[in-house]
């Protein structure tokens, strides 16, 4: 999957450099009330990767922002990975390995910093609920569960913020990158203004 992953990224590069290498008029940044903006993208890490998990379906993202004023924006996203863990030995040599489907969804509100031609650096938080369906790879684990305190299901609410930059190509095509907390603690993806 890290294969998998990588291309992706070079895919994202390579379209960026190919877009931005040909002549267009001046953009419209468009930093005004009533813009909508929809991204969608992949994450290069995932959020588990203090358990040091493999991603076998890399975080997918996507959000869709409305400005609410020039530098304020609102907006809704959504975000799924599935990760499986390391298999490890624990107590009285029980071995366990686990597969996390995590899916969040929740509003996004954002600040912009910038209002350049090409170019949005922005921040904000986010605020939803997270969804965590986790499977047994291995038999016998039911002792094991209950000793880390591991459920099937666990639904919580999620907090959290992201940084990010996005850059124009057109006025209603950009590519960006966000880090923050969420499915993947990084990830890179393509924009669409819907409105101006």
């Amino acid at each position: 999957m890290k294969n998998s992953t990588i291309l992706l990224t070079l895919t994202f590069l390579f379209a960026a450099f190919t877009l931005s290498a040909q002549n267009y008029a001046k953009i419209d940044p468009a930093f005004k009330k009533g813009r909508i903006d929809a991204q969608i993208g992949i994450g290069l890490t995932p959020t588990f990767i203090g358990d040091k998990g493999t991603m076998t379906v890399p975080p997918l993202f996507a959000s869709i922002d409305y400005l609410v004023g020039k530098k304020l924006s609102l907006g809704v996203y959504g975000a799924h990975s599935v990760t499986e863990s390391v298999e490890d030995i624990f107590i009285d040599g029980i071995r366990g390995q686990w597969k996390n489907h995590h899916t969040e969804a929740g509003v996004r509100i954002g600040i912009h910093f910038t209002e350049q031609e090409k170019w949005d650096f922005y921040g904000g938080l986010n605020l939803g609920v997270r969804h965590n369906k986790i499977d047994d790879m291995l038999d016998g684990m039911e002792q094991l569960n209950i000793y880390k305190g591991i459920k099937p299901v666990n639904t919580s609410f999620a907090y959290g913020g992201f940084v990010g930059a996005r850059y124009a190509f057109q006025e209603r095509l950009s590519a960006f990158g966000e880090a923050g907390t969420g499915a993947s603690l990084v990830k890179i993806g393509i924009g669409f203004r819907l409105a101006k």
